[in-house]
């Protein structure tokens, strides 16, 4: 598995049962970027947790999405985890 956080506003449409907006969208970037097993969150979600689970994760990085966006992110495990062949 592989995860993205993003915090931010978003938008409900309650006939559809969806959630959309940039926010939701920036987490499917980070989700992208992340290796097997990690979560990637931006630098809001990271400023949110608590200081003791903040430094279970790496170094600040950018992460590239399309169109030339850019974020601010940290991963966790920080680590890469290594190829398995199945």
């Amino acid at each position: 598995f592989r995860m993205g956080a993003a915090t931010g506003p978003v938008q409900l449409l309650r006939a559809e049962r969806r959630v959309v907006g940039t926010t939701i969208a920036r987490a499917v970037r980070l989700e992208a970027a992340a290796d097997v097993g990690q979560l990637v969150v931006d630098a809001a979600t990271h400023a949110l947790l608590p200081a003791d689970v903040r430094a279970l994760y790496g170094r600040e990085e950018e992460v590239r999405g399309k169109r030339g966006e850019r974020f601010r992110a940290r991963r966790f495990p920080p680590a890469r985890p290594a190829r398995r062949a199945w």
